[in-house]
């Protein structure tokens, strides 16, 4: 699912991290059609094993 990272107005953090995904609060007038871009955009393939890991932990927890 895309992410839109919209900053509040005047928080620094928010500004910041926005801008490196380039964003800026000025956006949220065209969240609509960034959205739109977003959600066909093709994005990178990860893998994730993160699922099995956090089983493996659990289940290692558990049997201890």
């Amino acid at each position: 699912m895309p992410a839109l990272p919209i900053s509040k107005n005047q928080h620094f953090e928010q500004e910041y991290n926005a801008k490196n995904h380039g964003f800026s609060h000025n956006d949220v007038e065209r969240q609509d059609l960034i959205i739109k871009y977003l959600a066909y955009e093709r994005r990178e393939v990860r893998g994730s094993d993160g699922a099995v890991k956090a089983a493996d932990t659990i289940s290692r927890l558990l049997t201890q």
